[in-house]
């Protein structure tokens, strides 16, 4: 038996997705970086479908990872604070948003990114993950509904946090892919409204990544 690495698997999950829609095998071995991972993902498996059940797990127990996944959130959030003020920007050039409305449909407004260099306002929101890059991203039908109206809208995936692998990526291209998502979501029934999808990275732009120092 030998042991292997989270990102490891995360390789494996994104390279053999399309054969598993719905759910992958493998989704019980990654750790949770999300309410939607804790509530909706974690435990669901071939197995556990007929059953309705999923992985045996106490309320005490789900508790337990949705804080551990608001704590992901957090310190992702803080890191990309961080990360703004080594890149450059002082603390006129942005706003946290999220610290004063928890409910926004992104996390900081940044007035001039100097990753991008043209100088115009873009908004952030931070997703993050202990595991690897590659891992995917919930985005809330509020974040996708508003990326589909703004060009300027980024997300920071910061991922590795907690392990010596600590990275950055500024990841575009999120209001064409959210503009797509709006259109799909026209063939739903009536009356019937999705709260969150589930979206690979690599549908996205890399901007920027790079390695990232912890506060």
């Amino acid at each position: 038996m030998e042991t292997i690495s989270e990102a490891v698997v995360a390789e494996v999950r994104t390279s053999t997705k399309e054969a598993y829609p719905g759910f992958h095998p493998v989704d019980a071995l990654l750790a949770v970086d999300s309410v939607e991972d804790a509530l909706f993902t974690e435990g669901v498996t071939p197995e556990a479908i007929p059953t309705g059940r999923g992985l045996p797990t106490t309320p005490e127990e789900l508790q337990q990872r949705l804080l551990a996944a608001k704590e992901t959130g957090d310190a992702g959030e803080a890191l990309f604070a961080s990360w703004l003020v080594q890149a450059g920007h002082d603390d006129t050039e942005f706003e946290w948003v999220s610290r004063t409305y928890a409910r926004a449909s992104y996390d900081f407004i940044v007035s001039t990114p100097r990753w991008l260099g043209d100088g115009e306002q873009v908004v952030v929101d931070v997703k993050s993950t202990r595991g690897p890059f590659e891992r995917d991203i919930h985005l809330s039908i509020a974040e996708i509904r508003y990326a589909a109206k703004n060009p300027r809208y980024r997300i920071a995936r910061i991922s590795g946090i907690g392990t010596s692998s600590l990275e950055i990526a500024i990841l575009g291209n999120v209001h064409d892919l959210a503009a797509r998502i709006v259109a799909s979501l026209s063939n739903l029934p009536d009356s019937v409204e999705a709260e969150s999808v589930r979206v690979g990275v690599e549908l996205l732009e890399v901007e920027l990544r790079t390695e990232l120092q912890p506060n």
